[in-house]
């Protein structure tokens, strides 16, 4: 049985091999390939002819097919070349038994109108909310699309046989669909030990003799991370806590940051650290990171959150998405309230036994998400999916 995968995310292709920057690494496909014979991955894709192997992971597997969305590149190209995304999705789709989307991603809602065209059965993976995502993206643009994608993403995730969330209860209050639903974080954290813990705590005991270090992951090119709720916190405590540095792990223009930091007089005090590998060098900086912030306009479920929490990682951040899910309620804040932020911070940075408190909270809460307790619960819901299209062949 062959299936077909649809999402915006970007691939590099170098030689006739597949790379990502760590969303669609070589072993997330074997979670669909436990059921299916074939996958097709049909996203946006760029032709290079030398790739960085430090900051791309392999995609390419032995039993995946590509098919790359080369003629969509960026939003204008969704109007322009709408005629030809819409073909080349739909050769996909009609070669293949079922159709997996990951959405948000306009790539996945055009996939979603025309395999119902088809009437191929469709599962949805739903990483994220449509809405958060424009609305907070930073231009007028992405404030005019927001209403139109939350309403199309609402459409065809009820629309689909089956739905897969990453959060518990954000994504599926908000997006619900009527057919079979589960939950299933897509973070990849192996089995914790208790050194971990232990290592943790040793560090806290510590802190008083090193410089803090504050962490933040995401994208320097969006403004829905939170780096501005961040750097505004810390500019507003920085003459009363100990010292610090507030370190920004992940891609993108920098200049913005920078500019506010020194208007803030706050330049001095920040690290842009570039981007990481998924895996160990990722996990090996939140071991250098004190106290993580996640002050984000939009997540469904943070996998960085959980990651830091998998290291002991105490953490503050906003009342969005799947956040609530995972860190104590006095220590959230509202989306863009630099001033709670800071006084959260201000509340645990000189404080021992809170910080090993938060520490063990967010370890033992990160248990819930070692890969073999979310593996079985994807491949329950991957089998049912097979079976309801095994029985819609034979129908």
């Amino acid at each position: 049985m062959k299936i077909s995968f649809f999402h915006d995310h970007w691939l590099t292709e170098s030689n006739n091999i597949y790379y990502t920057p760590g969303g669609l690494p070589k072993t997330v496909w074997n979670t669909y390939l436990e059921n299916f014979d074939e996958l097709v991955v049909s996203t946006r894709c760029k032709k290079v002819e030398n790739v960085n192997g430090d900051k791309l992971a392999v995609s390419s597997h032995e039993k995946v097919t590509f098919a790359p969305i080369y003629s969509y590149r960026n939003e204008k190209d969704v109007i322009l070349n709408y005629k030809k995304i819409k073909e080349e999705i739909t050769q996909v789709i009609k070669k293949t038994d079922c159709v997996i989307v990951r959405l948000p991603s306009v790539i996945g809602l055009i996939a979603c109108k025309e395999a119902i065209k088809l009437r191929k059965p469709i599962a949805a993976e739903v990483v994220g909310c449509a809405w958060d995502s424009y609305w907070n993206y930073g231009s007028k643009i992405g404030k005019l699309i927001a209403p139109i994608m939350f309403l199309l993403n609402h459409y065809f995730i009820r629309k689909t046989s089956h739905a897969i969330y990453v959060s518990e209860q954000f994504l599926q209050k908000r997006y619900p669909t009527q057919g079979l639903q589960s939950s299933c974080s897509d973070v990849n954290i192996e089995e914790l030990t208790h050194d971990i813990l232990e290592n943790r705590i040793s560090k806290i005991e510590k802190i008083d003799k090193d410089i803090i270090n504050f962490g933040l992951i995401g994208s320097l090119n969006v403004n829905y991370k939170g780096h501005e709720t961040a750097i505004k916190a810390l500019a507003s405590i920085k003459d009363i806590i100990p010292p610090f540095r507030l370190r920004f792990l992940g891609g993108g223009d920098k200049a913005r940051w920078e500019q506010m930091a020194i208007e803030l007089d706050l330049f001095n005090m920040i690290d842009f650290c570039g981007t990481l590998p998924n895996g160990n060098p990722v996990l090996q900086w939140m071991d250098d990171t004190d106290i993580y912030l996640i002050p984000s306009l939009q997540e469904g479920l943070p996998r960085a959150l959980v990651e830091a929490m998998s290291r002991a990682c105490p953490a503050l951040g906003a009342r969005t998405g799947g956040i609530p899910e995972l860190l104590p309620k006095e220590f959230l804040h509202k989306p863009k309230d630099w001033r709670k932020l800071a006084a959260d911070i201000l509340s645990i940075v000189n404080d021992k036994g809170r910080l090993v408190e938060l520490a063990s909270l967010n370890f033992h809460k990160s248990k819930e998400f070692e890969r073999d307790t979310l593996l079985e619960r994807k491949m329950k819901f991957w089998s049912t999916f097979k079976s309801y299209v095994d029985n819609s062949k034979r129908s």
